[in-house]
């Protein structure tokens, strides 16, 4: 029981956050915002197709032999769904958690601009842990950090040893200048 994919669109239909899980094929940027844009316009045809207006809500649940999409949109029209295997139970609850997370990793981030693209990495490193795909330790990252800093210190370090040679020169060239600008009568003098 697998999770292909993940998608929230805000209430315009923009694609604010994707994420393909698992050996999912990757799409290029405009391609995932395509399907977001797409299923956000089917959502709305299919909230007006029902007979009786107003008591539908768009699409909940579309399935296949390839795949199920389970879709929970919110009262503020922030649309969540999930791609997933066929016989996936459970998509409502995930989607339920899923909007938990955005709740409290993306909206209460202070530097979160409401209805942009969401770049939290706690909001990720959640949703992992939410899907129980196994995260990434910091050791990596933390190791990268310390021979970035490492080369940044040699770099300054041998921009001071030429700064030092440079201000060497320098003073060399005015005492060479000081010298070239003696004239005759400080000779006679000494």
């Amino acid at each position: 029981m697998t999770i292909n994919s993940i998608y929230i669109l805000n209430k315009a239909g923009t694609l604010i956050y994707q994420n393909d899980f698992g050996n999912t094929e990757k799409l290029s940027h405009n391609s995932y915002i395509r399907l977001g844009s797409t299923f956000h316009s089917l959502h709305a045809i299919a909230s007006n197709l029902s007979p009786v207006s107003g008591s539908s809500s768009g699409i909940e649940v579309i399935e296949t032999e390839a795949f199920k999409l389970q879709c929970f949109q919110t009262h503020t029209g922030i649309k969540f769904y999930v791609i997933a295997d066929p016989n996936h139970q459970q998509l409502e609850e995930l989607l339920h958690g899923v909007y938990e997370l955005y709740t409290d990793y993306v909206l209460k981030n202070p530097f979160y601009e409401i209805e942009m693209q969401i770049r939290c990495d706690l909001f990720d490193y959640k949703l992992l842990r939410l899907l129980g795909i196994p995260t990434t330790t910091n050791n990596n990252n933390n190791n990268n950090n310390n021979n970035n800093n490492n080369n940044n210190n040699n770099n300054n370090n041998n921009n001071n040893n030429n700064n030092n040679n440079n201000n060497n020169n320098n003073n060399n060239n005015n005492n060479n200048n000081n010298n070239n600008n003696i004239s005759p009568m400080d000779i006679q003098k000494k």
